[in-house]
């Protein structure tokens, strides 16, 4: 700590780079590999192997979203805890993660960096190909502070940083939670085309409030085609509003099957990008169970036909390439084992609307941004 800690940690820095010796840190939590299965983060056992790496100026920080991607069932390639940078940099942890095969998303937490241009320069390259998404701190006065405190980094002009994400790729979110949002969405979601959402929702108050966090988000409500008006008529109660949002309120709401036949009937309409799904299909089914009453036979089954359906969106998904973001709003009643199966199946799902509205418009960013670095 202090200037006797600077001179000390430049000391160590001097006499590993005399005997040749590279190191991470120091004021660092490790750092992990799951193909060679080397870890010196000391907490962890055996590493499922995956392809998302995680580089992050705390140790802290650094834990939080790598447990937060794997309860969401993200395996890592890779996680470094960059500490001090007495040596080895964010920059040359970047550089290495650009060429490694194992890695096809990186997941970043920035205080500060030592060679901007350097580390632009390689983002630059690197986001055509694989996605860079970061959370970079000390944009205010007193987190500014508390940065030099914790790295002895200095955090930079928060604009300056702004427009150099923009230019290279970057994809720069608020906070880790949106981070592991947006790594999961672009590890098992298609890109969208266009920026036009589709709202299926409970009831007419949610549908609002997710078209005004989707408008907040630079989102377009998407004008459904008639042809999508008459199945949807089919399906839903005369009192539906015939229009984006759609209200699916009554009894079809907590049919699985049912709402499997709007997800689809949404999803091949030609004016819709992607579904921002708010419905009460991930309800804790043995909670419901004890208050309705019901057996666990019919617990189960209502389950496996749950899983069914998932399955067969998902092959709308994919046929479609459209992104489907799920939401339900109600606290303490979602059900673990059905969120895990919406996952599984490669749906993104948030706690709120806000944070599914960020979500989207990072996605429709990246694919903008590719289309101009790529041309396609």
């Amino acid at each position: 700590m202090g200037e006797e800690g600077r001179k000390l940690e430049a000391e160590v820095a001097d006499i590993a780079g005399k005997g040749g010796i590279r190191f991470v840190g120091p004021n660092s939590m490790g750092h992990a590999d799951t193909r060679s299965q080397l870890s010196t983060f000391g907490q962890f056992g055996e590493m499922p192997k995956g392809q998302v790496a995680v580089l992050a100026q705390s140790g802290s920080t650094c834990l939080k979203i790598v447990r937060s991607l794997g309860e969401s069932g993200i395996p890592l390639s890779k996680y470094i805890s960059t500490g001090n940078e007495a040596d080895l940099t964010m920059e040359d942890y970047l550089e290495y993660l650009a060429d490694d095969e194992d890695t096809k998303i990186i997941a970043a937490y920035i205080e500060g960096l030592r060679d901007g241009r350097r580390f632009f320069n390689l983002a630059k390259k690197i986001t055509p190909h694989k996605p860079i998404v970061a959370v970079k701190v000390g944009g205010t006065e007193e987190s500014a502070r508390a940065v030099m405190s914790h790295t002895g980094v200095l955090a930079g002009a928060d604009a300056v940083y702004t427009a150099a994400f923009k230019q290279s790729g970057v994809i720069r979110v608020e906070d880790d939670d949106e981070l592991c949002d947006v790594v999961y969405a672009l590890l098992n979601s298609p890109l969208p085309r266009g920026n036009k959402v589709g709202i299926l929702s409970i009831g007419g108050g949610p549908g609002a409030l997710a078209a005004e966090a989707c408008e907040k988000e630079g989102l377009a409500i998407g004008k459904l085609e008639p042809s999508t008006i008459t199945r949807l008529d089919g399906l839903l109660s005369s009192r539906w509003p015939r229009r984006n949002p759609v209200d699916m309120a009554g009894p079809s709401a907590a049919e699985i099957s049912v709402v499997a036949s709007l997800l689809r009937a949404m999803m091949e309409d030609k004016n819709l990008d992607f579904i921002f799904l708010l419905a009460p299909i991930i309800m804790d089914k043995a909670l419901l169970a004890g208050r309705l009453g019901l057996n666990p036979e019919a617990v189960k089954a209502y389950r496996d036909k749950e899983e069914k359906n998932i399955t067969l969106i998902r092959e709308k998904v994919e046929e479609y390439q459209k992104p489907v973001i799920l939401m339900w709003q109600l606290r303490g009643y979602s059900d673990p084992e059905t969120t895990a199966l919406f996952r599984k199946g490669g749906f993104v799902v948030c706690a709120n609307a806000r944070r599914a509205a960020s979500v989207l418009k990072y996605l429709v960013w990246y694919r903008q941004y590719l289309a101009v670095a790529t041309g396609k």
